[in-house]
């Protein structure tokens, strides 16, 4: 299911004008977002924005964003008040109200935006069923799972795109921010990538043999890539190895223009570089595991491993 969600956009626009997310489009987001909403902050919209700076800024504004999803309604602002407090959640559902006609002027040309990019998603074509049917195999999930796939607004920018996935209990989602700009083919060789993650929460085999071999991850690349364990590094580059950037995404979605189909080079973004030299360096074994049906084992895992030490 495929989800344009009101209320959590509008959160994310109050996010983004009080500088809580942590993302590099959002000058762009935020300039083009006034624009289409009537223009500067008022003198008291801009106080309420202090406020909420305020109140918001000790907390974790992604695990907020992350109840905009799972709840509504009266449910939703008990769960935010348990989070936050009463105070500061009740200030903020008053400052939703009081934002909310400026963000109807916004949400006029971004819903429409939003409901173009769902299209593509919901229209399933045979490339997209393959993908997954592939996906299943190589990864072997041990139960049915269909994230819901929730749609966030964004910049004009072609590189403000991001998605990411989670899941809570027997609940999984995916999120797609922006987009906009970005082939068909790339949206979905993504949205595959943040769908094996979901795969690979229920196949717990898995899970324990990429902690296996991450205790091999050399310290240089702990080091270079902050924020992440040794063993979500490996499950990282891993399902790159396939997806956007690997043989998976080429077999399923050849005129995706993520695809590595040279030797890269090591850039400052270093867990770009590994993801994509280790898709690069692994087509072929990418390759022969979909022609012989063979699941995601050890072997490979050590191969990854193998490719990281050469960076």
């Amino acid at each position: 299911m495929v989800t344009i969600n009101y209320n959590y956009n509008k959160f994310i626009f109050i996010s983004e004008l009080a500088g809580l997310r942590k993302n590099p489009s959002s000058k762009a987001r935020v300039s083009e977002w006034l624009k289409q909403g009537g223009g500067q902050l008022s003198n008291e919209e801009k106080k309420y924005l202090n406020r909420f700076k305020k109140y918001f800024r000790p907390f974790n504004i992604y695990y907020i964003e992350s109840m905009f999803m799972t709840y509504d309604g009266k449910t939703l602002q008990q769960k935010i008040s348990q989070a936050v407090g009463a105070e500061a959640a009740d200030f903020l559902f008053e400052f939703l109200k009081l934002i909310d006609k400026r963000f109807v002027l916004l949400w006029k040309k971004q819903e429409l935006i939003l409901k173009k990019l769902k299209e593509k998603l919901v229209s399933k074509n045979n490339n997209l069923i393959l993908s997954e049917h592939l996906a299943i195999k190589l990864i072997k999930p041990t139960k049915s799972t269909q994230p819901i796939v929730y749609l966030l607004m964004s910049s004009n920018l072609k590189t403000d795109f991001s998605a990411w996935s989670s899941t809570v209990g027997k609940n999984s989602t995916i999120v797609i921010e922006g987009g906009f700009k970005e082939p068909v083919a790339n949206i979905l060789a993504v949205y595959l990538h943040e769908l094996i993650h979901v795969y690979l929460k229920t196949n717990i085999g898995l899970q324990n043999n990429i902690k296996l071999v991450a205790k091999q991850l050399p310290k240089k690349v702990k080091s270079k890539i902050k924020g992440l364990s040794a063993d979500k590094i490996v499950e990282e580059i891993m399902i790159s190895a396939l997806t956007p950037e690997g043989y998976l995404a080429k077999k399923c979605f050849p005129k995706s223009s993520i695809i590595v189909k040279k030797r890269p080079s090591v850039s400052r973004n270093y867990l770009l570089s590994v993801r994509r030299l280790v898709a690069y360096e692994l087509s072929s074994l990418v390759s022969d595991y979909i022609k012989e049906s063979k699941n995601i084992d050890l072997d490979f895992l050590n191969k990854i491993i193998q490719e990281i030490k050469t960076v």
